[in-house]
């Protein structure tokens, strides 16, 4: 029973290969991001209305492949394959960016890069099944950590590429560290087979219920409350007055410090308990967005408002990286082991199509009313999530 407690080397070391698979593409994908608006709109030649048509389509398809994703890699009992195939599809839609020549093509292919999505929640499973349950937190940690630490790089590496060759050469190059992630899957992780009279299930369908039921309407209230990145910016730089520049910086301190919450707060979430370190999560990010609603009625001179929000940049990365955490590593903490992938998938889909909802009831606050109230509503809506949370009895 020790040893079963205990993650072992063999055990970390596949811990490590999907951290190292999820650094990888994560790099290659953001790399290109900052290209992309200019590259559709300037390169194709493409209105800003098809723009936002193409980002709000991919975002659709993310969130709603989740839950299927994670229905089929249950059901038959396959993770593996989901995984490699996942960051395959987001290879060669980088690839498919770099040979279009008109908008048509490029809806196909960010149809195909969002699909890619469906990786996520065998990989959760997969994991879960890996590692010993309280090693959980510290292994979705390391994963998550490697995943905002590509995220932090990328910038450096796509501007790199971008100096030096043209758009279209650097799409194509950002395509190839997701085909080493979906190789290092393919040849380094083994899935254990098995018995063919237990690959089917007639309920193979999850039914929520219990504190998996009350965890994903805590999640939901959570995520009605969630600011995009795009708001901080546009308070930095609009509201405060900031330099345009520094938005560079802000992202830098956000990515850093999400990278650093991920890991240690797994950690914590194996020892205090999911629901505890989920707590503490939530009011942290409440905490943050009480500070801008708060420093929006004031003002300051240029050093310490950038010391300001550099602070709450570091409250809001640290509230990501703990969040993007303990979410799924919870979610499968509180299902059977033949609804693991459905259950991180069903909470990733959940809480993605809440934001986006979220996102335009921030921006309307923010036009019809002010910045202060877009803050104060997010803040409460975090708040109040708290409530369904405290009747969860499993820790």
């Amino acid at each position: 029973m020790a040893n079963s407690l205990k993650m072992n080397k063999k055990d970390l070391g596949k811990a490590k290969i999907f951290a190292a698979a999820s650094l990888l593409n994560d790099l290659g994908s953001d790399a290109v991001k900052p290209f992309w608006p200019t590259f559709v709109t300037s390169i194709i030649g493409a209105p800003a209305s098809i723009l936002g048509l193409l980002d709000g389509f991919g975002e659709v398809i993310s969130y709603g492949i989740r839950w299927p994703a994670g229905y089929l890699s249950d059901k038959f009992k396959t993770r593996k394959p989901l995984i490699w195939f996942g960051y395959s599809l987001a290879a060669l839609s980088r690839i498919g960016y770099a040979l279009s020549r008109s908008v048509g093509l490029l809806f196909p292919f960010k149809a195909m890069d969002r699909l890619g999505k469906l990786r996520d929640p065998p990989r959760d499973a997969l994991l879960a099944e890996i590692v010993p349950k309280n090693k959980r937190g510290k292994a979705f940690g390391l994963l998550t950590a490697a995943d905002n630490f590509g995220a932090t790089l990328a910038p450096l590496l796509g501007l790199l590429l971008f100096t030096i060759l043209s758009y279209r050469l650097t799409f194509a190059i950002a395509a190839i560290p997701s085909f080493i992630s979906a190789l290092l899957i393919l040849f380094l992780i083994k899935e254990q087979k098995l018995p063919r009279k237990q690959k089917s299930s007639k309920k193979s369908i999850i039914v929520p219920n219990g504190d998996f039921k009350k965890l994903l309407v805590t999640v939901f209230l959570f995520a009605l409350g969630w600011i995009s990145t795009s708001f901080l910016i546009l308070f930095a730089t609009k509201v405060k007055g900031l330099p345009v520049a520094l938005s560079s910086l802000f992202f830098f301190i956000l990515s850093g410090f999400s990278v650093i919450s991920s890991y240690n707060f797994g950690k914590i979430s194996d020892k205090l308990g999911r629901r505890n370190t989920l707590l503490i999560s939530y009011l942290v990010y409440s905490l943050t967005l009480f500070g801008f609603f708060a420093f929006y009625f004031f003002e300051t001179s240029f050093l310490a408002t950038l010391g300001i929000l550099v602070c709450l940049f570091a409250l809001y990365g640290i509230s990501f990286g703990a969040v993007s955490t303990i979410h799924s590593a919870f979610a499968i903490d509180l299902v059977g082991k033949n609804y693991r992938a459905q259950a991180s998938g069903l909470l990733s889909m959940l809480f993605g199509f809440s934001a986006l909802f979220a996102s335009a009831i921030g921006g309307l606050l923010w036009d019809l009313s002010s910045p202060a109230t877009t803050f104060g509503f997010s803040a409460s809506m975090s708040l109040l999530s708290i409530l369904p949370m405290l009747t969860i009895k499993h820790k």
